[in-house]
């Protein structure tokens, strides 16, 4: 009889014997020889494993592609690398995020912060001025800008992004501003606005080390 191929190759012949095993297991049998023969057969995972291989290949190279024109991946790579501290590669994703999207608001801010943290005030000026003309709303680099204005001297300027910063009441982190206007009120020896603030970012948040050490130091002048 004509059998199928598998089983003649393991000697054994489907044909129902109700004296013997059952349809049932023999259905089972066969299913299961067919299954060794396969898994076991080294060419067919050969080849089994170079097709899954180079498709995953493909597969690879096409997100690749796609990645590569996605301005939103490119800055969540730059941003990670921000975060971890690694700010030339930081810069490298970012730029590329900008080049695909040139008005991408996050991007230019993660710029700003980088050139701020590595003190190029006026590099930093401009990334944050930009970021801004594009989202007035992006409060976390108006404060940042008013950082930057501050370190430069034009105190006029950072007071008043410090304040423009205060009065957005959705911004998550106000104690910033509160506590970067502190310190621009004792640069100008106005201690007691200086208190007033840095008092203000301490019931925004009482764990901020830098706010309590200030007041500390505010308390002793008087």
């Amino acid at each position: 009889r004509n059998f199928p191929w598998c089983c003649r190759k393991f000697g054994f012949s489907p044909q129902i014997r109700p004296d013997s095993l059952s349809v049932k297991k023999q259905s089972i049998a066969i299913a299961a020889l067919v299954l060794a023969f396969f898994f076991l057969n080294p060419v067919w995972c050969r080849d089994v494993a170079f097709a899954s291989s180079s498709k995953i290949g493909e597969t690879q190279k096409r997100l690749e592609k796609q990645r590569a024109k996605d301005p939103q991946y490119q800055y969540n790579v730059g941003l990670v690398y921000l975060q971890n501290d690694k700010y030339e590669e930081a810069v490298d994703y970012l730029q590329k995020s900008l080049a695909l999207k040139p008005d991408f608001d996050l991007a230019l801010n993660a710029m700003g912060i980088i050139y701020f943290i590595q003190r190029d005030l006026k590099t930093a000026q401009g990334y944050f001025e930009k970021c801004l003309a594009v989202n007035p709303e992006l409060t976390e680099s108006r404060n940042y800008l008013g950082s930057v204005y501050q370190e430069m001297g034009y105190l006029d300027k950072a007071e008043a992004e410090f304040k423009k910063a205060i009065a957005d009441e959705t911004y998550l982190s106000r104690e910033l501003p509160y506590y970067n206007l502190a310190r621009l009120y004792l640069t100008k020896e106005n201690d007691d606005e200086a208190l007033k603030m840095v008092t203000n970012a301490i019931e925004l948040n009482d764990r901020m080390v830098m706010a309590l050490n200030l007041k500390g130091v505010l308390l002793e002048r008087q």
